[in-house]
């Protein structure tokens, strides 16, 4: 072979070689992201006379329209019925009762959309036919569906104090139905603060099927289905719970606001702590988290590898090593209650997918986080939940349609 052929085929080959190289770099998802408004500075100046309107829809091309869906509905879970999987919805109706009245009156239904027959089944958010509505749905590892009741309401009816906190969907008569055992978990630590929502119980479930109730200033209980039995675990008079999340290990993160209770404006992520409490120990621990100072976060998740995540700030390592994340261009957003043009704002986190991906959800809308390939994606202006069913199917509602896109799990 002569040197220039030689020399050729060299050639093509290293060409080859950099160009299989370069496309097993390219990221494993289709989702066609949507580039920030801004990408290396902005305006930090008011301008009262130029307000800039709404983002303009976007919805990811790749992801299938499922059906159409009122704009009133909030996806809320999925579960696997068999071969089939279900996807829950809720909606609020209001109704003004008179002209004349400023105020309204409203009702709540869950809708639960069979993805093998198409139907949708209406459930009642009335649990007993009492007044008081089933507000948070929680799913256990079994499939079935428990819900924390509106304390709102429960604090507002004659004989409210009467009605438990917790319900639970039966399958049979397709109603919430009461746990009387759970009457002895109080919704708030004392009469005076029945009306402040910051100091309400906060509900999860863990990993286990347990169900666990952290009541500021109160104390930790859980409810065990199969026995039927409340047991109060370790006081925590001090804090102010809020935003309990579960860990693969069983042990339950939560935030304590109790310092910004008394604070008319909120200065610094220092006041906030996180604590660890762990069911097995009956232990409780402050997480050391040192972060700058703004913004302050309110959102945490803890992944299937153990790891903390706190908004899209920061995530901890189970060792304790914390690392800050550089901040995305995709969460500026326009902020004039600041008296600035723009401002960068945390995102909150929702979900980790089985890919491996963490979601989040900010005034811009939906975003995903890739760890290992170090990407952000700006998937979609909507501000609706996240939701993957057992078949591996993501879930999103954006301008009145279901959206769904299938993704392949990470081993």
């Amino acid at each position: 072979m002569k040197k220039h052929q030689v020399f050729f085929v060299i050639c093509t080959l290293f060409v080859f070689l950099v160009s299989c190289q370069e496309s097993s770099q390219k990221s494993a998802y289709s989702d066609e992201c949507i580039p920030p408004s801004e990408t290396f500075v902005y305006s930090a100046s008011p301008n009262l006379e130029k307000i800039p309107g709404n983002p303009e829809m976007q919805i990811p091309p790749n992801w299938q329209v499922e059906m159409d869906v009122p704009n009133n509905y909030k996806l809320l879970l999925s579960r696997a019925t068999g071969n089939n999987v279900e996807l829950w919805f809720d909606q609020i109706i209001y109704s003004v009762y008179n002209s004349k009245t400023p105020w309204t009156s409203y009702t709540k239904i869950f809708h639960i959309y069979d993805l093998r027959t198409k139907k949708i089944e209406t459930i009642s958010a009335d649990v007993e036919r009492s007044g008081v509505f089933a507000q948070y749905l929680f799913m256990a590892p079994d499939g079935s569906i428990w819900a924390q009741n509106d304390i709102a309401i429960i604090n507002s009816i004659p004989g409210g104090e009467n009605y438990p906190i917790l319900s639970k969907f039966n399958e049979a008569s397709r109603q919430f139905e009461f746990v009387s055992e759970a009457k002895v978990i109080p919704s708030f630590p004392s009469i005076n603060k029945k009306d402040n929502p910051s100091y309400w119980v906060s509900m999860v479930v863990d990993t286990s099927g347990l169900l666990w109730f952290l009541v500021p200033e109160d104390a930790v209980y859980s409810y065990d289905p199969a026995k039927k039995e409340v047991k109060k675990h370790i006081e925590i008079h001090e804090l102010a719970v809020r935003y309990p999340v579960p860990s693969p290990d069983g042990s339950i993160y939560f935030l304590d606001q109790k310092i910004l209770l008394s604070k008319d404006v909120v200065t610094s992520s220092s006041d906030i702590k996180i604590y660890k409490f762990s069911p097995k120990a009956e232990s409780l621990e402050m997480i050391p988290v040192r972060l700058d100072p703004w913004p302050p976060f309110s959102t945490i998740l803890a992944d299937h590898k153990g790891r903390l995540w706190i908004d899209g700030l920061a995530y901890r390592e189970p060792d304790g090593r914390l690392y800050q994340l550089e901040r995305s261009p995709i969460f500026l957003v326009y902020y004039f209650e600041s008296g600035m043009d723009y401002r960068w704002v945390a995102p909150d986190i929702l979900m980790e997918s089985s890919d491996g991906r963490l979601w989040f959800r900010s005034r811009n809308g939906l975003a995903w986080l890739d760890l290992d390939e170090q990407k952000w994606c700006w998937l979609s202006t909507s501000l609706s939940k996240i939701v993957e069913d057992q078949q591996n199917n993501l879930w999103m509602i954006a301008y009145g349609k279901l959206y769904k896109t299938q993704i392949t799990p990470k081993n």
